[in-house]
């Protein structure tokens, strides 16, 4: 090496972007009430543990809220109370496996309950682990193959405004609904002989005549 040379510090390298990594702009972070931006930073960083768990930043937080339409709802300060839970959809938005699993330790066996309660054990569950199924496909950009009515539910919508198994369970009882009124018209479109309930006597239509 000659003397002249300079040595020149080798370049940084990015690390690579998990799938579904969304491209923070200011300009959407910025639709959000300063006042509000400046709480959402103070409670990320109270939650600075679970975020470095799954490499989520503040800003990717504060996208991910203005893209829900956290600067249009009602009384948006309610995030506040619960950061990590939009830590943990903003996880699972980027791809990541862990936030995956978390996801579904916390709330897949409460929700997986309550839908064989509602359906019966057997077709309960298959509704259930369906929902989960559907859930990660259409938040994760792998639901081209799925019907639209099964990619609306996306953590992308998620503002943060109630508990995240909160909002779950209101899109997995609303399509748990739907199933169970599904099936009551299958019963009563299937054709068949009519069976009729029994009158006791007193209930006959010859029995409350009168002689005229």
């Amino acid at each position: 090496m000659s003397h002249g040379a300079t040595l020149r510090a080798p370049e940084a390298t990015a690390a690579p972007a998990l799938p579904g990594a969304a491209h923070i702009s200011t300009e959407e972070t910025g639709t959000i009430d300063p006042a509000l931006q400046a709480d959402l930073r103070r409670e990320f960083f109270r939650s600075a543990g679970l975020a470095a768990r799954y490499g989520v930043s503040c800003e990717e937080v504060l996208s991910h809220l203005a893209r829900a339409g956290l600067q249009v709802a009602a009384r948006p300060q309610r995030v506040l109370a619960h950061m990590g839970d939009v830590i943990l959809a903003v996880a699972c938005v980027r791809g990541s496996a862990t936030a995956w699993n978390d996801l579904l330790n916390q709330n897949a066996w409460v929700l997986d309950r309550a839908c064989a309660e509602g359906l019966g054990a057997g077709a309960g569950l298959a509704f259930a682990r369906r929902f989960w199924s559907d859930l990660k496909a259409a938040t994760t950009g792998r639901a081209a193959h799925l019907p639209e009515e099964r990619c609306r539910t996306r953590l992308q919508c998620y503002a943060g405004l109630r508990p995240l198994r909160t909002w779950l369970a209101d899109r997995l009882f609303g399509g748990m609904a739907s199933a169970a009124w599904g099936r009551a018209w299958a019963i009563l479109d299937t054709p068949g002989r009519s069976r009729t309930l029994p009158l006791s006597a007193s209930a006959s239509p010859e029995a409350g005549a009168t002689a005229t």
